[in-house]
């Protein structure tokens, strides 16, 4: 996930995950906010797909792989009224419909 994206759901409020120890023990993927950051503040991590979905909750429906869709982006995600949500990964693009669902 991109470090944008991964700020864009910390800042509406999806449940920051990150724990006290060093931030590749807390997940898979975390991000720096900036090059030597020793402070958790600095650490942004990716929620895995499953529960990125869970957090969607009825409001998910699918999630497919696309070509051509657009440019470079390779997946969909689609809420109960089928309205689409693009990514260049899962998370990506669930992420993008959970921005949506909670939009402020």
């Amino acid at each position: 996930m991109q470090y944008e994206l991964a700020k864009k759901l910390k800042d509406a409020g999806f449940p920051h995950k990150c724990t006290d120890e060093a931030p590749h023990s807390c997940c898979d993927h975390c991000h720096y906010a900036h090059e030597g950051c020793n402070d958790l503040t600095g650490y942004l991590c990716d929620p895995p797909l499953e529960e990125l979905i869970e957090m969607c909750s009825n409001d998910f429906f699918s999630i497919q792989k696309d070509s051509g869709v657009k440019e470079g982006i390779g997946w969909t995600a689609c809420n109960s009224r089928f309205n689409e949500y693009y990514g260049f990964t899962p998370s990506e693009a669930v992420a993008n419909l959970w921005l949506a669902i909670n939009k402020k």
